[in-house]
């Protein structure tokens, strides 16, 4: 396909919280557990949320669900090697601010996560709707989500400063095909149908030259 005579590349992105597969690793630097323990984030939503929810204030947000997760299973393991976030607007917040926050989000997490907890394979952090009142127990679709194995985090060279275009440019590149071992894909960038027509999206797609196209989930 091509729009304004450039090839652009087909970005395929999941409702999904979590793209099934067996996370690669390559080890950052992280402090050493004492040997016969993990070196792993807190299990529990509040020790999470005590710990990040003071940068993501910042941003208008704060932590819904927090958890780890079995790669396997994707269900709560306190030995879990995937952490799963899901953060929700704690006041006004519109559409432009879910996208611009993209990338804010991310940095508050990546790449010190995998610095900090030697034994964390995979990280990914979803923005959630407006909270609505008298919403049932079923857990929205994400908004927004970014998901980065250990190895992905060096698919994006500077994380403090990224913007958009080059979070979609690495996800097109680590989404171009499938790994023929069945692995996930190291990076994985995932923006709501509903969002998609923001000019900010809009501008950081087209310069990424990426397309998008919605799948069913793959668990």
């Amino acid at each position: 396909m091509t729009t304004s005579g450039r090839h652009r590349t087909t970005l395929i992105t999941s409702v999904t919280a979590v793209v099934a597969g067996v996370a690669l690793t390559l080890p950052l630097t992280a402090a050493a557990a004492p040997e016969g323990k993990t070196n792993l984030p807190p299990f529990s939503r509040d020790a999470l949320a005590r710990r990040f929810d003071p940068a993501l204030a910042r941003l208008g947000v704060h932590t819904t669900r927090a958890t780890l997760q079995n790669l396997r299973s994707y269900r709560p393991d306190p030995k879990g090697t995937h952490l799963a976030i899901y953060v929700e607007p704690t006041g006004p917040y519109d559409d432009a601010t879910y996208i611009a926050n993209v990338t804010k989000i991310a940095r508050v997490f990546v790449p010190s996560v995998f610095r900090r907890w030697r034994d964390l394979e995979s990280f990914d952090v979803c923005q959630e709707p407006l909270p609505l009142f008298g919403r049932t127990s079923e857990p929205p679709p994400p908004k927004t989500q970014v998901l980065v194995t250990r190895q992905g985090v060096r698919r994006v060279r500077d994380w403090a400063h990224a913007t958009l275009t080059q979070f979609l440019a690495a996800s097109a590149r680590a989404n171009a095909k499938p790994n023929p071992d069945g692995s996930r894909q190291t990076l994985f960038v995932y923006v709501a149908t509903e969002l998609r027509s923001e000019p900010a999206y809009q501008r950081a797609a087209d310069a990424a030259g990426v397309t998008t196209a919605t799948t069913s989930a793959v668990r």
